[in-house]
């Protein structure tokens, strides 16, 4: 089954774990983010900013290009709980 896109959402607040494909709840919050540091940025509306960061379903490049810091966190957190899940 496709996972659905975030762009079938109005708002960034409606995008879910599972429009990224199974993200970690803390790239998720990476995510949003970048959408909203995008949407600042280039004073564009909330829509055009989450269909620029997801890009087609390659997210993860823009938001660790634009938002390095939190998804550098994010992963290493993802990592950790993964870890503790298999524990």
């Amino acid at each position: 089954m496709a996972t659905p896109s975030p762009i079938d959402v109005a708002r960034v607040e409606d995008v879910t774990t599972e429009h990224l494909g199974g993200a970690s709840r803390f790239e998720l919050a990476a995510f949003k983010l970048a959408v909203w540091e995008y949407q600042l940025a280039a004073e564009v509306p909330e829509w055009t900013a989450l269909a620029v960061v997801w890009d087609g379903g390659n997210w993860r490049e823009i938001v660790a290009e634009r938002q390095w810091l939190q998804w550098t966190i994010a992963q290493r957190l993802t990592a950790e709980e993964r870890e503790q899940g298999q524990r």
